[in-house]
């Protein structure tokens, strides 16, 4: 199986070659759907990059100031006094 760097490139390389085969072609019907279909792998490539970012779930609030406590940072009240 292709890895994600693959498949993005070939994503790009389908896209360049709808573009190339666009330019040739006089017919403007074919023309429109092989930009459409440039577009649309443009389009999945842009997708597969941002699935390969790494999401990291941020700590539940409870779990920040339960954190603040055991380490002796957190502050009772809005005054700021402890």
């Amino acid at each position: 199986m292709p890895g994600r760097e693959e498949v993005i490139a070939a994503y790009h390389l389908h896209a360049a070659h709808c573009t190339e085969i666009a330019e040739r072609t006089s017919d403007l019907k074919n023309r429109l759907v092989l930009l459409k279909m440039a577009a649309a792998s443009l389009t999945l490539a842009e997708q597969a990059e941002k699935n390969g970012l790494v999401y990291k779930t941020p700590e539940p609030l409870q779990s920040q100031q339960q954190s603040r406590v055991i380490s002796g940072e957190c502050l009772v009240g809005e005054s700021g006094h402890r």
